[in-house]
């Protein structure tokens, strides 16, 4: 249904750097406020400490390009979604390497400008971007997938590495609750 949200199989987990490939074992529970248990998100992979915020896929009753085409359009994200109250690509158009700038609007708390590059732009397909610095990177993706029946599902991901892992960790749970809430407000627009 509308909204649904969909948690993939930890073990089945993309490597950070890999293509995205859509998961056949997506499996369907209720949302139950934190998804992942502390021993789950950070932990060593790769050497390196690597913290899931997000890793879901939500459903939308949308074809992948109407999808793609309502979320590329940056300037419209605070139209539709109650936790985003600016945003801004610099340049005009997605491409890697490009500046995205959104102010997150959390209940309850001041609303917080973030600056990210652009990391990865595939029309209809996939759009990630992040901070990279020396040991630590902060990375947000997400992949656009056909679900067979006309619709599209949006598989999300957020996680840090490095040491970017442990300066996140008080604000785990406040990134989880914007990316949640984004998700859904974002399917709901169809």
């Amino acid at each position: 249904g509308l909204g649904d949200v969909y948690k993939r199989q930890r073990s089945s987990r993309p490597k950070a750097n890999g293509p995205i490939q859509p998961a056949p074992e997506l499996v369907a529970r209720p949302h139950d406020g934190y998804s992942y248990p502390r021993h789950e998100y950070a932990r060593h992979e790769d050497r390196m400490l690597k913290r899931y915020f997000i890793d879901e896929v939500t459903e939308t009753r949308a074809s992948r390009r109407q999808a793609f085409s309502l979320f590329s359009q940056v300037n419209g994200w605070a139209d539709w979604c109650s936790v985003v109250r600016h945003a801004r690509l610099f340049g005009g158009e997605w491409r890697e390497g490009a500046a995205l700038l959104f102010v997150a609007d959390l209940p309850r708390l001041p609303p917080a400008p973030v600056v990210v590059r652009i990391q990865e732009y595939r029309e209809n397909e996939s759009i990630a971007w992040g901070l990279e610095l020396p040991m630590a990177s902060i990375t947000h993706r997400f992949t656009f997938i056909d679900d067979g029946e006309g619709g599209c599902r949006v598989h999300q991901e957020e996680w840090s590495e490095g040491l970017m892992t442990l300066l996140t960790l008080p604000a785990g749970r406040l990134i989880h609750r914007f990316d949640q809430r984004f998700a859904r407000e974002f399917a709901a627009m169809f």
